[in-house]
């Protein structure tokens, strides 16, 4: 190891701390800007964020250059990337371990950071914001001061290393992770968890300056924007997991994909009370003052919460709580880091609850009261589904600690009791999206509502027989299929009467039409999806679903990368005289040491379905017998069942000096009984033959199948030949399972229809803030100085007096 190396570690190391230095100076300094007013201290607060701030990405690009230069000596270059990957990949392997979700978390969080900056000083609330988002920094920053990337091998296994010791190649990535969706999803879903803090810090600051109204306005974009990243980055692992794990679903109910969808759909709950809040109040209330719209508290709850969730995900993940439950999870980082992420999610939730609790009796709201048949109603129930459904899921993802609370094993919720719990809140979702969109704000007449669903609702009854009329029979999923039928169907019209309009208002449309079709495309996928299972020798034909599937054989891929063995299997699948090719993969990896197999799937798309090719087994049907067996077991020997052969032990004493593997087995023949050794070679898989005396038997000890969990109860592999009984000729045989699942592509349209509704409405809410900027800048301009604001004052208005406000205008 050469001194630049340490240096360029130890220089990452040292950028995390003064980061970390750098950001607790900011919090400090907008904390005395806050209370005192001073902009000297403002001045302090920002050059010691922009410092943390540049710090930080400084810190990043080192350890983006460790990895590209591939210094394995440093114990997270070595265990997360390797020469084998490409340069996309080894982009992706800077996040590819726990600490390097940190660093992009923290990366990320920096970047929402700079723009957040700029609009809480334009929308005047730099100090509180500030304040409270460089804590927020702080807080990751000390997390990675103390699990830093940048450890070497010696500091991370004392005393085992040599001095000096750089290992030839890493370990390389999970080979499953090696994909395409790696190098979009992890950056997508912590944009959502970066963006999840800033709708919490404008929500805390509106408590401490008794802005409860306007602060609805100016984080309500920020919101949308956070519901559209999350959610988006949340449905992208969905399609990953789809697309390449090969268990024919996007959606496993897993505690880490749970922890993830439970904070966004908090979030949007948000939204939609957000909205209620905002209509039914105003900036210019009585007296000149803002009159407090409904939900207030319930808002403030919201968004304290969403934001706690996101870092309750982050203690599941990396905690080790989960254990062996969840396929996301990291290993156990040790206590101080579990004690240190417990202690964050309790700062930011006290910091939180206890803002609340002051100004609880002051969140009085004046509106008035929202009458059933209103769309502020249908908002409000809409808001209270969505809260229950992640309340349940909250409950089934933290089931692995609870459990043990009460003296019992830990175990996950099974995604079957999560279906069953999920299907009515499906089912009450897809009808209020409807209803809803049927009212009108403030009140909305019987006449008037039947007028609003009439069209809609015979529509969606004509589609659900439709549904009926291609299989769906099941009562209670016809009637999930009518509600989001008809959801989608009004939202279309609705969307279509605004689109002649005021195109400003479509986003809210477009997002409960993709809401409503990705609802469909569950109800075919959950219910309606059929799997056949097929065992397919190499050349011959079998039949499923109506395709013909003939296995071609086996093609090797990725040849240039001598760490696997990977093979994509030709099946053409011929119907109605179009002939189609799928390619399932199955590998084998140094990962896990070539034990267990890595499969991916082969997937046909069709616009109404898609034909779902999932590969289980690969084996050789013919050529010599094989048999497998435990220490102790006895069988007879194929071709002369008066011989018995019964497997000893194994030896490996030979391993380490000669690449060998020997199997000590006991021959049993009518006069006498004696031991063999077989032997294999390590690489390759070749074997000698042990010649069984009086006899032309030989056995061969051909495979190694290791317990992992009990070594003692590992299998060994023989084979044995005879020339006397030629073996019949080997054939390639592929099993695999052949799924239809319909309308999947619904699920997928609706997904991106609902981001970009999203989209629209994120840009409607920029322009309502940027027009109330505006003649508040003017106001600011003449408005002569006002004393400075206590933090938490009694009085019942804000001390640090802003000009008058303008009412934005209708919703």
């Amino acid at each position: 190891m050469n001194d630049t190396a340490v240096f360029n570690g130890t220089i990452g190391t040292l950028s995390i701390c003064f980061a970390l230095a750098s950001a607790a100076i900011s919090t400090v300094a907008y904390g005395l800007m806050w209370k005192n007013g001073e902009e000297r201290f403002g001045k302090i607060g920002r050059a010691g964020f922009h410092a943390s701030v540049l710090s930080f990405m400084f810190a990043s690009a080192t350890l983006m250059f460790l990895i590209f230069t591939h210094q394995f000596h440093y114990t997270y270059v070595w265990e997360h990337s390797s020469t084998f990957l490409s340069r996309p990949l080894l982009m992706a392997s800077f996040y590819a371990g726990q600490e390097g979700s940190f660093m992009l978390w923290t990366l990320l969080t920096c970047i929402v950071a700079v723009f957040v900056m700029g609009y809480a000083q334009r929308v005047n609330y730099e100090a509180p914001v500030m304040t409270i988002y460089t804590l927020v920094l702080v807080c990751l920053l000390m997390i990675l001061v103390v699990q830093s990337p940048f450890e070497t091998l010696q500091a991370s296994f004392p005393g085992e290393v040599p001095a000096g010791y750089i290992p030839p190649n890493g370990k390389g990535m999970n080979p499953q992770l090696e994909n395409l969706w790696i190098t979009i999803h992890p950056p997508i879903l912590f944009m959502g968890f970066a963006a999840m803090s800033v709708p919490f810090v404008f929500a805390v600051a509106g408590l401490f300056r008794k802005d409860f109204q306007r602060w609805i306005t100016v984080s309500l974009p920020w919101t949308l924007f956070a519901s559209m990243v999350l959610g988006f980055g949340i449905m992208l692992g969905g399609w990953w997991a789809y697309e390449t794990l090969g268990w024919g679903g996007f959606w496993a109910w897993d505690p880490v994909e749970n922890s993830s969808l439970i904070p966004w759909l908090v979030c949007v709950a948000l939204v939609h009370t957000m909205l209620v809040q905002k209509r039914t109040g105003t900036m210019n209330g009585p007296n000149g003052q803002p009159a407090i719209g409904g939900l207030a508290r319930t808002n403030f709850v919201l968004a304290i919460f969403a934001y706690a969730l996101i870092l309750y995900s982050t203690f599941l993940t990396r905690s080790g709580v989960l254990g062996d439950t969840s396929v996301h999870s990291f290993v156990a980082p040790g206590m101080f880091v579990y004690t240190v992420l417990l202690g964050i999610i309790f700062l930011f939730l006290g910091i939180g609850v206890v803002a609340l609790a002051v100004r609880w009796r002051d969140l009085t709201s004046v509106a008035s009261e929202m009458r059933l048949m209103s769309r502020e109603n249908g908002l409000a129930l809409g808001s209270a589904v969505l809260v229950a459904c992640s309340i349940v899921t909250l409950i089934g993802t933290s089931w692995p600690i609870i459990r043990p609370i009460f003296g019992l094993a830990k175990k996950p919720f099974e995604t079957g009791d999560f279906n069953m719990l999920m299907l009515p809140f499906g089912f009450v979702i897809v009808f209020l999206n409807a209803i809803s969109m049927g009212l009108k704000w403030k009140n909305t007449s019987k006449e008037a509502f039947i007028k609003a669903l009439s069209l809609s609702t015979i529509i969606a009854s004509a589609g659900t027989f439709g549904l009926i009329l291609l299989g769906v029979h099941d009562p209670v999923y016809i009637a999930l299929g009518f509600g989001a039928t008809l959801a989608l169907v009004i939202n279309l019209e609705m969307g279509w009467k605004i689109l002649r309009g005021n195109k400003s208002f479509i986003g809210a449309y477009v997002s409960h039409a993709g809401v409503s079709l990705m609802m469909l495309g569950i109800v075919f996928t959950a219910r309606y999806s059929v799997t056949q299972h097929v065992r397919l020798p190499e050349g011959e034909t079998k039949e499923a679903f109506g395709y013909k599937m003939t296995y071609k054989g086996q093609e090797q891929i990725e040849l240039d990368k001598t760490d696997r063995e990977k093979y994509a299997h030709k099946i053409e699948m011929v119907k109605e005289g179009s002939t189609y090719e799928v390619k399932p993969i199955i590998f084998w990896s140094d990962f896990n040491k070539r034990q267990s197999a890595f499969l991916e799937p082969g997937i046909l798309y069709y616009p109404t379905k898609d034909i779902y090719v999932s590969p289980k087994a690969i084996e050789n049907d013919g050529g010599n017998p094989t048999v497998a067996l435990h220490k102790g077991e006895k069988i007879p020997v194929p071709f002369d069942s008066s011989v018995t052969v019964r497997f000893e032990k194994f030896e490996m004493s030979q391993a380490a000096t000669e690449g060998t593997q020997s199997a000590i087995v006991e021959i049993t023949t009518k006069d006498s009984s004696f031991f063999l050794t077989a032997t294999r070679y390590l690489e390759g898989g070749r074997y000698l033959p042990a010649l069984i005396p009086t006899t032309d038997i030989s056995i061969g000890f051909g495979d190694l199948k290791a317990d992992q969990e009990n070594l003692s109860n590992s299998e060994a592999v023989f084979v044995f030949s005879s020339p006397s009984h030629p073996p019949p000729p080997t054939k390639r045989v592929i099993t695999v399972d052949v799924s239809v699942k319909p309308f999947i592509s619904f699920v997928w349209a609706g997904v991106i229809i609902m981001v970009g509704g999203f989209f629209f409405s994120i840009l409607r809410r920029w322009k309502e803030v940027f027009r109330e900027m505006r003649p508040a800048a003017t106001a600011v301009a003449i408005a002569a100085p006002q004393p400075p604001q206590a933090v938490l004052s009694s009085s019942g208005t804000d001390s640090n007096a802003r000009p008058k406000e303008i009412n934005v205008g209708e919703l």
